[in-house]
């Protein structure tokens, strides 16, 4: 999946998926929508997400997601569109992402 450097949709919403997400996804530096939602994804969102920096749409509704919402998600300073619940996350949405300018929608709750 990460050698496909000019992909810039990966929409793979209801698809039964099952796991982790790949931290590889963070290679894909053309990326600018992605959307996960509606899954049995599990464990945490990687960190190397941060590196998305064209993303303007990003979801993980609906899935079994863990652990905290990682920080490094506030670099994405084009995000645009973001959902991450419901999952099952620990404690809040990191200031940082709830500080990017230009979110226009943002399902979940900034402190």
């Amino acid at each position: 999946l990460a050698q496909l450097s000019n992909l810039k949709v990966l929409h793979l919403v209801e698809n039964g998926l099952t796991g982790a997400i790949p931290t590889q996804l963070g290679q894909l530096d053309n990326l600018e929508v992605l959307a996960l939602r509606n899954n049995d994804l599990t464990g945490v969102i990687p960190t190397q997400l941060g590196q998305l920096h064209n993303l303007v749409e990003l979801s993980f509704g609906h899935n079994d997601l863990t652990g905290f919402i990682p920080t490094e998600l506030g670099q994405l300073h084009n995000l645009e569109r973001v959902w991450f619940y419901p999952n099952s996350f620990s404690g809040t949405i990191p200031k940082e992402v709830c500080d990017i300018s230009g979110i226009t929608t943002l399902e979940a709750e900034c402190q």
